[in-house]
C-alpha cells in the first residue's frame, strides 16, 4: 500500500475510475490507529491528511489525524505543562483555549476538505454512544463549505459536470464505525445486530432533526443510506498485536491436532471456542458500500419530490493536478 501526504501527492495510479474512502472522528485510549482494520498501520506524529493507495482494491484511503485523535490530544496537554510560564491557572487556561480554539478550527479544515474529496467517509468512534459534539462540528463545516462554494466551484470548473455545478464529485455517504461493542453483546451476534439497527434510527432522527441531513443530497453535506445499513459496531478485540495473550491463544489453537472426521474438536485449555454464527467484518460491510459506488453509484435522495441523482467518478490524480 503506497503511503503519501496530501501537499505531496505522487503519480500513485493511472487507473480511470476510483473511489476515496475518508476517515474522521476518534481513537481509542492507548490506541491510535482508529482506521483499524482498514489500515494496518498509521503515523499520527502530525496533523494533516494521511493518503493510503490500494492498488488492488483501487480504493484511495484518506485518514484525517486532527485534535480529535486521543494521542494528538494527549501531546497538546503535554506541551501547554511543559511550555507555560505563568503559575495562575487563569492564563493557563486561556492558553489552552487559545490552542483548542487554533486546532478546532483547522479540523474543520481538514475533515471539510474529506468531504468534498470522498465518496464514502468513516466516522470512527469508540463506543456505540453518538457524541452530540458533532452536531457543532457538523453545521460548522457545512457553512464553511457553503462559504467557499462559489471558490471552489470556480477552482474544479476545468473538470466540468458536477465538480463545477457543486464543487465535489457527490454528496459522501457516511457510515459509523463503532471500536468496541458492549461486553455482554460481543458474543451475541442477533442482539449486536439490533443493537446496530437501534443506533441506526437514533442516529437518523438526531441528523433530520438537526437539518444536516436532508431530502435532497446535494443541500446537504453528507448522506445517510437509505435502505442498506451504515453503521457497524466491532465485536472483534481491536488490541492488535500488542495483546500477547491473544497471539499465544491464537498459536496453541493453530498447533493443536486436527480432529477426526466427524469427531467434535476437544476444547483447549485458554481458548473459547467461536461462536457459530458468521459475522461480516468492517472490510466486508464497507466493501459493500465500495461496490455499489462502482457500480450504479449512490442514490440517497429521499421523499416524494426527490430528485435522483447519479454517482460521478473521475480520476483524482487529475483532480489534485488542477486544484
Amino acid at each position: 500500500m503506497t503511503v503519501f501526504k496530501i501537499d505531496n501527492i505522487p503519480e500513485f495510479s493511472k487507473k480511470d475510475r476510483i473511489v476515496v474512502v475518508g476517515v474522521i472522528g476518534k481513537s481509542p485510549y492507548r490506541y491510535p490507529n482508529k482506521t483499524t482494520p482498514l489500515l494496518p498501520s498509521v503515523n499520527t506524529d502530525e496533523n494533516g491528511i494521511e493518503c493510503h493507495w490500494d492498488e488492488r482494491r483501487s480504493v484511495l484511503y484518506l485518514h484525517a489525524v486532527t485534535y480529535l485523535d486521543t494521542k494528538q490530544l494527549a501531546k497538546l496537554a503535554e506541551d501547554l505543562d511543559e511550555n507555560s510560564k505563568s503559575t495562575e491557572k487563569d492564563a493557563d487556561a486561556a492558553h489552552w483555549l487559545v490552542a483548542s480554539g487554533e486546532l478546532a478550527a483547522d479540523s474543520c479544515r481538514t475533515i471539510a476538505l474529506l468531504f468534498h474529496l470522498c465518496h464514502i467517509v468513516v466516522l470512527s468512534h469508540p463506543t456505540p454512544v453518538f457524541d452530540l459534539g458533532y452536531l457543532q462540528l457538523f453545521k460548522a463545516i457545512d457553512a464553511f463549505r457553503t462559504e467557499l462554494s462559489a471558490r471552489t466551484s470556480a477552482a474544479t470548473s476545468p473538470l466540468g459536470g458536477a465538480w463545477e455545478s457543486h464543487g465535489r464529485a457527490c454528496c459522501p455517504r457516511l457510515v459509523f464505525h463503532c471500536s468496541r461493542a458492549p461486553a455482554p453483546l460481543c458474543r451475541a451476534p442477533a442482539a449486536l445486530k439490533r443493537l446496530e439497527h437501534a443506533v441506526e434510527d437514533q442516529l437518523y432522527f438526531i441528523l433530520r432533526k438537526a437539518r444536516i441531513i436532508t431530502n435532497v443530497c446535494a443541500k446537504s453535506l453528507f448522506a445517510i443510506p437509505k435502505n442498506e445499513e451504515f453503521v457497524y459496531i466491532n465485536a472483534e478485540n481491536t488490541r492488535g498485536a500488542r495483546d500477547v495473550g491473544a497471539l499465544v491463544r491464537g498459536l496453541i489453537e493453530r498447533c493443536a491436532p486436527a480432529p477426526a472426521p466427524g469427531a467434535v474438536p476437544a476444547p483447549i485449555a485458554g481458548v473459547t471456542p467461536s461462536s457459530g454464527s458468521v459475522r461480516a467484518t468492517f472490510k466486508q460491510f464497507l466493501q459493500a458500500h465500495i461496490d455499489l459506488a462502482f457500480g450504479e453509484g449512490f442514490d440517497d435522495n429521499v421523499g416524494k419530490y426527490a430528485m435522483t441523482t447519479s454517482f460521478f467518478e473521475v480520476s483524482f490524480e487529475i483532480y489534485f493536478n488542477e486544484v
